[in-house]
């Protein structure tokens, strides 16, 4: 279960930040890359920009949508986790971040929402939760096991 979570997020979070990335190019750039790759390629750069903006901007609605059904499936696996027994160091921090989440979008924090979703691509690719429980864990050598 926390795996399927785990490339949810992370697939959601990085298709996120790459359109929102886009989205923060100025579109003066974005229109001298499509009048560069209209030479490149038998389409009108004018099409190229406009269906650019069109494609992302649609994608960026749907990973908003996708967004609250991440939420709960954290919260999911942080009840799963809790209630087996099975919790961990990357369950309070994920709890933790979730929490935050919360915070930072009520108080309209762009900041630390970018830095969550980017906690949440590293672990996708570099299991900083794995990580996590190896240093401070309930099995680490921490607490003296």
């Amino acid at each position: 279960m926390l795996t399927a979570e785990k490339h949810f997020n992370g697939s959601v979070g990085l298709v996120a930040a790459a359109f929102d990335g886009y989205n923060r190019i100025p579109n003066d750039a974005k229109r001298r890359l499509a009048h560069q790759l209209s030479k490149v390629i038998p389409v009108n750069s004018g099409k190229i920009f406009q269906g650019s903006k069109a494609f992302t901007s649609s994608t960026s609605k749907l990973t908003s949508k996708l967004g609250p059904l991440g939420t709960l499936l954290t919260l999911g696996v942080i009840g799963y986790e809790v209630h087996n027994g099975s919790w961990d160091a990357h369950t309070v921090v994920n709890g933790s971040l979730l929490v935050a989440t919360g915070v930072a979008t009520f108080f309209a924090a762009p900041v630390v929402l970018t830095g969550i979703a980017a906690y949440g691509i590293g672990d996708y690719f570099f299991d900083f939760s794995g990580s996590i429980d190896s240093a401070v864990g309930k099995n680490s050598g921490l607490w003296g096991n």
